[in-house]
């Protein structure tokens, strides 16, 4: 599982595992973004969320 962000502030996450994950995008200074499941091989992309990316949590 990989994380970033983009440069207008999106927050980009790719799966790279073999299988789906239900993860959390987890916020500094702002409210953590809502469990997702992200496809073996798929992502997802949230635009410009509030606060800094801190890290990625299994749910």
């Amino acid at each position: 599982m990989k994380a970033w962000t983009l440069s207008d502030g999106d927050v980009r996450v790719r799966n790279d595992c073999a299988n789906s994950k239900r993860i959390k995008v987890v916020m500094a200074w702002g409210p953590d973004l809502a469990c997702w499941t992200i496809p073996a091989g798929g992502g997802a992309e949230w635009d410009d969320p509030l606060g800094r990316l801190d890290r990625v949590e299994l749910c």
